[in-house]
């Protein structure tokens, strides 16, 4: 299979060959992506798969990131999500993997860049310290603004792109600040341009910007 490409002045560089394939979800790796060997030998990062999955995905030739096209055989560590945004908004990476298998593979993942970084040393296995709850526990977030004929959008970006996926509220977000997005779509409506903004919850619990 081919596709056209473009490069970086626009210009169209030919068709990009895109190796199609179905494979064993290897192991996940550090940004949120699971390992992926293609039929060619060569490996892809693939997002939103759970260990040790059957899944076919696709990759290009050019590049190590594989877009997942189903789930064969689903893993006993994959749930449902709760956020909507899920898959697509770049904040959460493995929602729809369940919170052990998360400190399970966070430790094995830490295991790995210590043993690349100290060959032949004896690695003891990492303490996954879990957070209260898997929900509403972020103190604080940076959200993406951008203001288009006077209204004003926000949210996070989107997976592995520059795209605006606005959220009315986030699940993963504390209370004092799960509102933020919509009450900063609010008060910037009217302005002009786009950037970040970084939201915290203060003292007292109130939202600090």
């Amino acid at each position: 299979m081919t596709r056209g490409r473009r490069g970086a002045s626009g210009a169209r560089r030919g068709p990009e060959r895109v190796e199609r394939a179905v494979a064993r979800v290897e192991r996940m790796a550090k940004g949120g992506a699971g390992v992926v060997r293609l039929a060619s030998g060569r490996v892809a990062l693939v997002a939103g798969v759970a260990p040790g999955e059957l899944v076919e995905v696709e990759a290009g030739a050019a590049r190590d990131r594989g877009r997942l096209l189903r789930v064969l055989e689903p893993s006993a560590d994959r749930v449902v999500p709760i956020c909507p945004h899920a898959g697509r908004c770049g904040g959460c990476d493995w929602m729809h993997i369940t919170e052990p298998a998360q400190r399970r593979e966070h430790a094995l993942i830490v295991t790995e860049l210590v043993e690349h970084a100290l060959p032949g040393a004896v690695v003891p296995a990492p303490v996954a310290h879990a957070a209260q709850s898997p929900l509403a526990y972020r103190t604080r977030a940076r959200l993406l603004v951008r203001v288009s004929g006077g209204a004003a959008r926000v949210g996070y970006r989107a997976a592995a792109s520059h795209d605006l996926e606005a959220v009315e509220a986030c699940a993963v977000l504390a209370p004092a600040v799960a509102r933020a997005p919509v009450e900063l779509a609010s008060v910037l409506r009217g302005s002009r341009g786009e950037g970040d903004a970084e939201v915290a919850e203060g003292a007292g619990g109130r939202p600090v910007v």
